[in-house]
């Protein structure tokens, strides 16, 4: 997924920058260190859309670290400052995702590929890891006793049987289309398999 700094706002602190990570999740971080009085600050946060307000997600913690006079940052800033940095940022970045919302279809569709991706690579490791457990089955049954060799040659036929399941599993995910897009090509697929 290419993330890119799609915009950013100004904050009666100095300027934050916003990525869009899907239709209700907003990532805003300082893009230089912002003044809080004599304080300097950076900020990284995660920001969720929960229905139709802009606030601090529960999925991440905000990161706001106080920047000594050598330039280093150093201790997390006051809880005070912390809390009134982020009630700016969060009710400027809600405007700004009201007049940007084409920003925050495309961040869904591109979460939307790279999860499918992702789900496609996990497909592909689940084959090799039921391949190789029925290869070691396998090798265990022909030391096996005859009683148990019955069990574990039908647990080793189970195994393989599903490992020749998950190719056309992952042909079903790459054809899986963002809910925007034409379904068309996923039923054609479907019908075709079965």
């Amino acid at each position: 997924m290419e993330i890119s700094l799609i915009g950013k706002i100004r904050t009666p602190f100095g300027e934050v920058g916003l990525i869009p990570q899907d239709r209700n999740l907003l990532e805003a971080s300082s893009l230089a260190p912002l003044q809080f009085a004599d304080v300097r600050i950076h900020l990284w946060s995660m920001l969720e859309r929960i229905q139709g307000i802009w606030g601090i997600s529960g999925l991440v913690e905000p990161v706001v670290h106080q920047v000594n006079s050598s330039g280093y940052t150093s201790s997390i800033a006051d809880e005070s400052i912390a809390a009134e940095l982020m009630k700016s940022v969060a009710l400027l970045a809600g405007e700004w995702a009201v007049g940007h919302s084409e920003a925050f279809e495309r961040a869904a569709a591109e979460a939307f590929e790279f999860d499918k991706e992702g789900l496609y690579r996990e497909l592909g490791a689940l084959r090799e890891s039921l391949a190789c457990s029925a290869r070691a089955i396998e090798s265990i049954t022909s030391e096996a006793q005859s009683k148990n060799s019955a069990r574990l040659r039908e647990y080793s036929k189970k195994m393989r049987s599903m490992s020749f399941d998950v190719p056309a599993m992952q042909t079903i995910t790459q054809a899986i289309s963002y809910p925007d897009e034409d379904p068309s090509k996923l039923t054609d697929l479907l019908q075709a398999m079965s």
